[in-house]
């Protein structure tokens, strides 16, 4: 060791000193973000990008979207990011390089600093060693990130199937997709070839952005009855069909996207409320209504599918009476509260034995289930097949993906 080093420490000596008192600011947050629900939770993300938009940098905001980032992870995963995870997330969001061990925790570390950047508006690129993890790490910090958003999707090319809820709904080219709450659910591509792929446009929206922009886009069509509340496919409109094109168009424009892209998906969210799907939307969106109590009993629902269930307990939750709660779930889901907990355990536990090579065992008590037997005899009746069984048929069947929500995990 050198005398300078002696005398002022090394360079990572000297980094490590900037970042503990940001790290420090991080964990004081904690009393401010812990207390509140999961709508004020996730209300944050657009104030933030609105503290962006007003003139402050990502290192202004960098304690609280870390903060808050922590938090949902915390109640999305059952993970929270000890003060060694958010020092290295701070060192990647600064263009350094952070040195961690094997199972100390490096993929949940990347999620600090993925939250914050994304907040641009300009998208995050993470990068893994090989295909296995980039797909598990996807799968698995994925229900973290698109734990704050809706979605609406538009098949450009090719068809596909999904099972969402007790519903079977298939669409194709220029059909619109549009899922206002997240749905336990299992898709498969009908249509598609190495000349002619599936290609499909996704958009995760905040919800906090939806429950404002329903509130001033009226919409005269109303849900046909008989049918799953909170899952719609319709032709695509034609001003909706333009505001997705201009929206990938920007793909091509990085240098416009920072300004265009908010206000585009803006567009996409008000012209989708405003037309044949917005009643849905909107009754789900609209704060105070049976719709939106619903809503926000699924958010809790799928932060918490591992814990047992209390029906009156989640009914009071949302302010709501048992019977009324289990009249309104069910009329959005399709499925009972129970049915819908125990689908999220079932899809979860299938993505467990396939992307992390659990067995029926261990996956079914990581997902909640204390006895092996119950486990089994419940995924074979909705899966049509014990787990070692199943399982084969779906490696045998790659075009098929289990999910908990839109062909993803819980």
């Amino acid at each position: 060791m050198s005398l300078a080093e002696k005398l002022f420490g090394s360079f990572s000596d000297r980094e490590l000193k900037k970042i503990n008192p940001i790290t420090k600011k991080v964990l004081a947050l904690e009393t401010k973000y812990q207390p509140m629900s999961d709508a004020e939770l996730q209300a944050q993300t657009p104030a933030l990008k609105e503290r962006l938009a007003n003139g402050e940098t990502l290192d202004d905001i960098l304690p609280d979207a870390f903060a808050v980032c922590r938090e949902a992870a915390w109640r999305v995963l059952g993970m929270k990011h000890f003060p060694v995870q958010i020092m290295g997330g701070i060192a990647l969001h600064r263009g350094s390089i952070a040195e961690m061990q094997t199972g100390e925790g490096k993929t949940l570390v990347a999620t600090l600093p993925a939250y914050l950047n994304a907040l641009t508006g300009e998208g995050v690129h993470i990068v893994t060693v090989n295909d296995y993890l980039a797909k598990r790490d996807s799968e698995w910090m994925g229900k973290l990130y698109r734990w704050l958003g809706l979605n609406v999707g538009l098949i450009v090319q090719g068809r596909k199937e999904s099972v969402i809820g007790r519903e079977i709904f298939r669409y194709g080219e220029l059909d619109c997709l549009v899922n206002g709450v997240d749905m336990p659910s299992e898709s498969r591509i009908l249509g598609a070839s190495p000349e002619q792929p599936l290609l499909a446009v996704s958009l995760v929206i905040n919800r906090a952005l939806a429950t404002e922009l329903a509130s001033v886009a009226a919409s005269s069509f109303d849900a046909p009855g008989g049918r799953c509340l909170g899952v719609s496919v319709a032709r695509v409109e034609p001003d909706v069909h333009d505001a997705f094109a201009r929206l990938v168009d920007l793909l091509d424009r990085p240098e416009e996207a920072a300004l265009m892209a908010p206000l585009l998906v803006r567009e996409v969210l008000f012209r989708v409320l405003a037309g044949p799907q917005g009643g849905d939307l909107r009754r789900l969106h609209t704060v105070g209504s049976h719709g939106h109590q619903v809503a926000e009993a699924i958010i809790w629902l799928r932060a918490n599918y591992m814990r047992p269930l209390s029906v009156d307990a989640l009914a009071a939750r949302v302010a709501m009476a048992t019977s009324t709660f289990h009249r309104q779930f069910k009329k959005v889901t399709s499925l009972s509260p129970l049915q819908f907990q125990k689908r999220l355990r079932l899809y979860e536990a299938q993505r467990l034995m396939l992307s992390r090579n659990l067995d029926a065992n261990h996956a079914g008590r990581a997902v909640g289930y204390e006895s092996s037997s119950q486990f089994s005899r419940e995924y074979s009746r909705l899966f049509g097949a014990p787990p070692r069984r199943d399982l084969v048929r779906m490696l045998g069947e790659p075009q098929t993906t289990p999910s908990s929500e839109q062909s993803k995990s819980p």
